[in-house]
């Protein structure tokens, strides 16, 4: 499973609307026809080409269609979803931080969120953020990152600085990457999809 910074999905539901204000990747104006779901949000884009360049950007792993999470029946390709999940990593050293980016080709994550709060449009504390589509997105404080992350629906999880993975010494907390996982996902239906994202999801967030 690749690496990297970031969480999205892919879905062809084009009933759903979209959660974003802008594209993503170029920061314009969204078309309704173009969208990725996340995490079971959905992510508007410019046009039809964005959401795959971001998909690629992610690199997020797709073994295609198999069979349902949820009902065990054969998937509809056409009923895609992609779970991601972000998760800090921390080392003992910058050197070994460079080399795990190196070795496992992650992203660098775009510091253009991090300012100001999305949700208060107040200037972001510097400590409170999350790692959302590429970008860090910075908050004012812990409710509005929580509200955020429960909108967004954004799973992300930090246990603090414990083993380097590449040394094995004792990690440094300075010393930290962003890592998402994400996989696409197939259900039979809609109806099982919303099951996932419900029980899979939105329960732990």
């Amino acid at each position: 499973m690749n690496l990297i910074v970031a969480a999205v999905t892919l879905v062809a539901v084009s009933a759903w609307a979209s959660d974003s204000a802008s594209c993503p990747i170029s920061g314009r104006a969204i078309d309704p026809s173009a969208s990725l779901n996340v995490n079971g949000k959905s992510v508007g884009f410019c046009c039809d080409k964005c959401p795959a360049a971001l998909e690629k950007k992610l690199g997020v792993v797709d073994a295609g269609p198999q069979k349902c999470p949820v009902s065990d029946e054969p998937a509809d390709r056409k009923v895609r979803m992609i779970q991601a999940t972000t998760e800090a990593v921390y080392f003992c050293c910058g050197q070994c931080r460079t080399k795990y980016i190196k070795e496992q080709k992650v992203p660098a994550v775009s510091e253009e969120g991090a300012a100001k709060c999305p949700v208060s449009g107040e200037a972001a504390d510097g400590k409170s953020f999350v790692v959302h589509l590429g970008k860090k997105v910075g908050f004012c404080c812990g409710r509005c990152k929580a509200k955020y992350v429960k909108d967004n629906h954004v799973l992300m999880t930090d246990k603090g600085a414990g083993t380097c993975p590449v040394s094995g010494e004792p990690a440094d907390q300075g010393q930290v990457v962003y890592v998402t996982k994400a996989k696409a996902v197939y259900f039979c239906c809609a109806g099982c999809q919303r099951e996932y994202v419900s029980k899979e999801i939105a329960a732990k967030l």
